[in-house]
């Protein structure tokens, strides 16, 4: 009967979205300013994490933010350089590690830009401009984290020029729910905090994404 195949099929896909949660911890690193305060405060940075959690949530991802070291981290991130060096600050912890700067430089243009997803040296981190940012960008910038490409409509949260609210796809929620079991299973365990597989997922052919 084509209504209970087409019902099956359509519950077939739903079930990867249905599995249980996959916990993600962020190391959240604020800069601090000229004034001597950090370029964002703790609900700043709630909200980032709040707005990730309702936007990837259904992929199965959770969010929970703790403080970084924000020895060394500038205020403004101007060169490719100075975002390479960050990307030196972050270990191999089996955490995602988030630079909260005033301003980012777009690399390819003048001007600043929301947030960007960097990988150097093996290391893949986001880097997020207290100024520039919207409420989710940092959901924004992990979709590119678990493998998301930028989208189009404007409804879409991959999407730079996108509408308040944009909501990711059934195609993209999977991705993100596959990408996000890889990495995972690549982090070192609390034991060894040893670095391992995370270089597949963190490889060199993964796109650097910005206009977050």
């Amino acid at each position: 009967m084509p209504g209970m195949r087409a019902a099956a099929i359509a519950v077939a896909l739903a079930l990867p979205l249905l599995a249980a949660a996959t916990p993600v911890a962020l190391t959240v690193h604020v800069a601090v300013g000229a004034d001597g305060a950090p370029v964002a405060d703790a609900a700043w940075v709630a909200g980032e994490v709040r707005i990730a959690g309702e936007r990837l949530g259904p992929a199965g991802a959770t969010f929970a933010a703790a403080d970084g070291a924000a020895d060394h981290v500038p205020a403004e991130v101007a060169t490719v350089a100075e975002r390479d060096a960050l990307a030196a600050l972050a270990p191999d912890d089996g955490t995602v590690h988030v630079f909260v700067v005033a301003r980012v430089a777009d690399k390819d243009k003048d001007g600043p830009i929301g947030g960007v997803t960097w990988h150097h040296g093996g290391k893949r981190i986001i880097i997020v401009s207290a100024s520039g940012a919207r409420v989710d960008t940092l959901a924004h910038e992990l979709g590119h984290f678990f493998g998301l490409a930028h989208a189009a409509a404007r409804d879409n949260l991959m999407t730079p020029s996108r509408d308040p609210g944009g909501t990711l796809t059934a195609a993209q929620l999977r991705t993100v729910r596959r990408r996000l079991a890889a990495w995972a299973r690549a982090q070192p365990s609390a034991a060894t905090r040893a670095p391992r597989a995370a270089r597949a997922v963190m490889s060199s052919k993964w796109a650097q994404h910005t206009g977050a």
